[in-house]
């Protein structure tokens, strides 16, 4: 023991040095403890064992803290953890299980957290409002972001995971589906294996993805691009949508696609009509119907779309080879 004006109630096996350090005095009980390093200045201790302390005004008051490294200012360990590094300041623990934590910078919080990483400020790894019993594997890094999942990865400012093995990066993006990934600002991945891109867009089924400005995509598959496109499902005049170009304005009442394609292989385009005093407006039309019109129009010209040009052709038919 070096230093001044230490409270030493209690324990084992110590190195302590430095100035006012409190090791189970005032209000705590004896502190319970061994093989522990202290040093700094006015840490306050109930107990810990085989951990190293360093800093100014730390505070452990919870006795089943083990193995751990503390260094900085004004952390507060009210929660048992173990085998863990906290460097920085007013980090703190929460929950009755943390074990193999790594965290760093100012106001984080570990909470029922395993083997997970959280690294900048007020980030989050918890299980508050989900059923898990704790967090493993969670990587968080940014400021005011939140890991609610398992093997999940949160980057940037104000994102969330809580879908297994999901990604969330950029800025108030959520990725909620199990493989989901999340990227850009304000979007929202929902389905399980969805990805969205952009800002303010939804992906809100299974495998669909959605991308541009403020896009949604509702059913299993669906690829929706530009801005504020229309999804429709089992619509009886466009079906279910597979995929989407919208071109509508910026709010929900006015989405518009230029380019629609059905689950059924029906393909819809916009078409234009000007009035006398020549302003312009469009509705969409069913492409099938636009090809059929052109074939009755050419006394049943037919038109053929294919991947290869054909060895024998058919007769009144034009083919439109895709290369």
């Amino acid at each position: 023991i070096e230093g001044a004006s230490h409270i030493i109630k209690g324990g084992s096996i110590m190195h302590v040095e430095g100035v006012a350090h409190n090791l189970g005095g005032d209000e705590y009980q004896n502190f319970i403890g061994n093989n522990v390093h202290i040093e700094g200045s006015t840490h306050r201790l109930i107990g810990c064992s085989n951990s190293h302390i360093e800093g100014t005004s730390n505070k452990v008051s919870h006795r089943d803290v083990t193995y751990l490294h503390l260094e900085g200012e004004a952390h507060e360990i009210s929660n048992p953890i173990t085998h863990s590094h906290i460097e920085g300041v007013r980090n703190h623990t929460a929950g009755t299980s943390n074990d193999c934590c790594h965290m760093e910078g100012t106001e984080n919080t570990v909470d029922h957290a395993q083997q997970s990483h959280i690294e900048g400020s007020k980030n989050r790894v918890t299980t508050e409002d989900t059923t898990l019993s704790y967090i493993s594997n969670a990587h968080v890094e940014g400021g005011g972001n939140t890991a609610k999942a398992n093997c999940s990865h949160v980057e940037g400012g104000g994102n969330l995971t809580t879908g297994v093995n999901s990604h969330a990066e950029g800025g108030g993006n959520t990725a909620s589906g199990n493989n989901s990934h999340a990227e850009g600002a304000g979007n929202s991945s929902i389905g399980h294996n969805s990805h969205t891109e952009g800002g303010g867009n939804a992906a809100n089924a299974e495998n669909s993805h959605a991308e541009g400005d403020h896009t949604i995509a509702n059913n299993f598959a669906e690829h929706a691009c530009g801005r504020y496109n229309e999804s429709h499902t089992n619509d009886p005049v466009f079906g279910t949508t597979i995929f989407s170009v919208g071109v509508g304005y910026t709010d929900e009442g006015r989405r518009k696609n230029a380019v629609e394609v059905g689950l059924d292989g029906s393909m819809f385009i916009l078409e234009e009509h000007f009035d006398e005093e020549g302003t312009r407006s469009t509705t969409p039309v069913k492409l099938q119907d636009k090809l059929r019109g052109v074939e009755d129009a050419l006394g049943g010209l037919k038109f053929v779309v294919a991947e290869t040009e054909p060895e024998e052709k058919l007769p009144n038919t034009v083919y439109l080879i895709l290369d």
